[in-house]
């Protein structure tokens, strides 16, 4: 039990709520600039603006805004007024919509439920997959196995870990009505009911897959989402302040582009913001499988979201009871023109 404690632990103090509460069909459009518009352009003085955003979580794929500050580059977009900080995902898009943060960077489908019901857009993603997978304890090797046994989940039925249960169980003919759901309060605990035996399967991310195969042998993974399209984390703004700030907003864009491919060509580096982030050396296994599992999912260039890259996620939260995620309203909540007008 010691690796897992050790990840709870960690898993706690730095809030780790990604998989937590934090398809669309081909006739709606998504929102997007005019073909003439290029990148917005505004004065030294308005670029050095106040400029916050959020971060939902502490997990790998998350911490590019982290690196593009510690590596200069939201200043090398005139952006020198940039302050980057945790904000629970649960509380992040409630934040945005109510102004107090700017960009946000957060999975789905927290932020895309939240997004219905807020001024918020969500612009761009650098990673389609949902990075998790579904561990399952002795003796259960299949999705099918999991009939009658208990399940760990937190976040109810907005959470990821509610989402991806349900799409592994569509996928194997089952629904959630098959399993026992065991709802958690946060992800250290359903971590934590996992590896005592309290649950038979949880959705977990690496490093902590790890930590869980290890304190509880026997156990393996028994469903990999590596196929489906599911954008996690999610690239969000204000509506407001974006409309209003579009240089800006455009500049952020620009900076964790130049991130996400700095942080692919200069491991050490990206390391470094890791062990920092979780509060360990750089040569920690912890740091090492956190980095490995973003060189295997980040994109090879940050890309607008589209219906198309959000399908899975707009169907999903209708099979979880959420009749208003609609095609319309997937439309309403996309914009594409961040992104194209940024990176051309």
């Amino acid at each position: 039990m010691k690796a897992l404690k050790t990840a709870v632990v960690a898993a706690a103090t730095l809030c780790i709520v990604a998989i937590s509460g934090c398809g669309a069909g081909s006739s709606a459009s998504t929102t997007s600039a005019p073909s003439s518009s290029g990148p917005a352009t505004a004065s030294p003085e308005q670029l050095a603006e106040p400029v916050s955003i959020g971060v939902g979580a502490k997990v790998g794929s998350y911490l590019l805004p982290f690196f593009a500050q510690e590596q200069g580059l939201f200043e090398k977009e005139g952006l020198t007024a940039v302050t980057v900080s945790i904000v629970p995902g649960p509380q992040l898009p409630s934040a945005l919509a109510g102004g107090t943060v700017d960009v946000g960077v957060l999975g789905a489908p927290a932020v895309d439920l939240g997004a219905l019901n807020g001024p918020v857009k969500i612009i761009g993603t650098w990673q389609t997959t949902p990075g998790v997978q579904l561990v399952a304890g002795p003796g259960i090797g299949s999705v099918e196995d999991l009939k009658g046994k208990k399940v760990a989940i937190n976040g109810g039925k907005a959470g990821l870990a509610s989402f991806m249960i349900t799409k592994a169980l569509l996928d194997a003919g089952m629904t959630q009505n098959d399993v026992q759901l065991v709802v958690l309060a946060d992800y250290p605990s359903q971590l934590q009911a996992f590896s005592s035996g309290q649950a038979d399967a949880t959705i977990a991310a690496p490093p902590f897959t790890d930590s869980l195969l290890t304190d509880r042998p026997g156990s393996s993974v028994i469903h990999e989402y590596d196929n489906v399209v599911f954008p996690t984390p999610e690239l969000v703004v204000n509506t407001d302040w974006a409309s209003a700030n579009r240089a800006q907003a455009e500049g952020v864009v620009r900076a964790l582009e130049t991130a996400r491919s700095m942080w692919l060509t200069e491991p050490d580096l990206a390391k470094a913001t890791i062990a920092t982030q979780l509060n360990t050396t750089a040569d920690s296994p912890a740091v090492a499988a956190t980095y490995a599992a973003t060189v295997k999912t980040f994109l090879p260039r940050l890309a607008p979201v589209t219906l198309e890259t959000e399908q899975a996620v707009f169907a999903l939260a209708r099979d979880n009871g959420f009749p208003t995620a609609t095609d319309e309203a997937a439309a309403a909540v996309i914009d594409t023109s961040y992104v194209q007008n940024a990176l051309g």
